[in-house]
């Protein structure tokens, strides 16, 4: 049986306004094309503006659209923030959660991470969790500590949704901080591991739904092949590499072409 793999394209804030809307209608075809493949799905995930003009562009296509954030609050208040209504409102499939980047420059804490959770799957939308050690706690070897602690109160929500979530998938992105830009990734022995374990904690409260394990962090076309050789990895969350079109059309193709043969 062929292995499916999701790629989601993070665009962060590389693209204004305008270099978004090139990117989405100079590659349109070749986009299209890579969500049509039998066992690739592709989820887009540019800025707060970009939002409702690519779900229209891609309203009648396999391409989805995911936020790279939402509030932790419903309405209110709380100026420059995006709830999860909105983005459900837009057309909006998925959205990311729990980044190291805000993590840090925002100091969010695991329990606003996981009230965004919850909210997202009230609205019908997939989160897309990241997790993940600092170098130091890498060094440390506190990497499954970290994790269990950003994981526990989401598997703890998920527990109490079974009917809210109705099949909807949930990923989860392992992106190890000391990774993302660094050039750097972990062996699959490490990665392995890592996943095994976050899979076995997981399955011992929800069997049944539809978790999907990603990996990110200085994806590139050589080890994106390797990593998904992995078997409970199902794909790749893609940072800077993603807004150079051609690369991010190799790793797409040579995941599936190297881990399909």
């Amino acid at each position: 049986m062929k292995k499916s793999y999701t790629f989601i394209a993070n665009w962060k804030m590389y693209f204004d306004f305008n270099e978004s809307m090139n990117y989405a209608t100079k590659n349109l075809d070749s986009i299209i094309s890579l969500a049509d493949l039998s066992n690739a799905s592709i989820i887009l995930c540019p800025s707060f503006p970009m939002l409702y003009p690519l779900t229209q562009i891609f309203r009648q296509t396999k391409v989805q659209i995911g936020a790279q954030n939402c509030s932790d609050h419903t309405k209110g208040p709380f100026t420059g923030q995006v709830c999860a209504k909105t983005l459900n409102q837009m057309g909006c499939k998925s959205c990311i959660i729990g980044h190291s980047e805000i993590r840090r420059y925002k100091s969010e804490t695991d329990e606003m991470i996981s009230k965004k959770f919850e909210m997202l799957l009230d609205d019908g939308i997939s989160p897309i969790l990241c997790i993940g050690e600092s170098e130091l706690d890498h060094k440390n070897g506190k990497t499954l500590e970290v994790i269990n602690e950003q994981l526990k109160r989401v598997i703890e929500i998920v527990s109490h949704s079974a009917k809210k979530i109705n099949g909807l998938p949930i990923y989860i992105a392992y992106e190890p901080e000391w990774c993302i830009g660094s050039g750097k990734t972990p062996s699959n022995d490490k990665l392995e591991t890592i996943f095994a374990w976050i899979n076995a904690q997981i399955q011992k409260h929800h069997s049944i739904s539809n978790w999907q394990f990603l990996y990110g962090g200085s994806v590139d076309v050589e080890n994106a092949v390797r990593i998904g050789q992995i078997s409970y990895i199902n794909g790749f969350l893609i940072g800077k590499m993603s807004t150079n079109f051609e690369l991010f059309e190799k790793i797409v193709k040579s995941t599936i072409l190297g881990n399909n043969n």
